[in-house]
């Protein structure tokens, strides 16, 4: 099983961190809600069998991974399921980011929300960071009314992608 470093907001507001052992990223997140805390970033550790080249993305010149896009979806999608408006969501993805691409990302997605454009249209903007598929999911989510279920199943799939590819 894979080991997991984590970053998670507890009830009362503190924000703590830790490494646990974890099927995946999604059975960690589910473990995580369950004890009431909020994960805020869950990234698997490097293994030796890693050997895929992870895709990339350019983002104002900085380099944005595939995993990258597929964390800030599970985070969008944790946050959001936690009652949290969409802007704050972005604001607290943004804040809280490790890399300055994906702070980039969440800052300019927000942007574009604040200015009262829909969060499809908001990621499209952004570079090639999202395909066509994703901004599909998301306008289904965005129509049905089910946002954060439509990020984690997302989530999910493309995690399962590229890691079959």
């Amino acid at each position: 099983m894979p080991w997991f470093d984590y970053k998670a907001a507890r009830d009362d507001g503190e924000v703590v961190e830790g490494r646990v052992e974890a099927p995946d990223r999604h059975a960690l997140a589910r473990r995580l809600q369950a004890e009431g805390q909020v994960p805020l970033r869950i990234v698997e550790q490097a293994g030796p069998a890693t050997v895929a080249r992870p895709r990339m993305f350019n983002l104002g010149g900085q380099r944005l991974r595939g995993a990258d896009v597929d964390y800030f979806t599970l985070e969008l999608a944790t946050l959001l399921r936690a009652g949290l408006p969409l802007d704050q969501a972005l604001d607290t993805i943004a804040r809280l980011a490790d890399k300055p691409a994906l702070q980039e990302l969440a800052e300019n997605i927000a942007g574009e929300i604040r200015r009262g454009a829909a969060l499809s249209q908001a990621m499209e903007q952004q570079a090639g960071a999202f395909d066509r598929f994703y901004l599909n999911m998301v306008r289904a989510g965005e129509a049905t009314g089910a946002l954060d279920f439509a990020l984690e199943r997302l989530a999910e799939f493309k995690t399962r992608s590229r890691e079959l590819r």
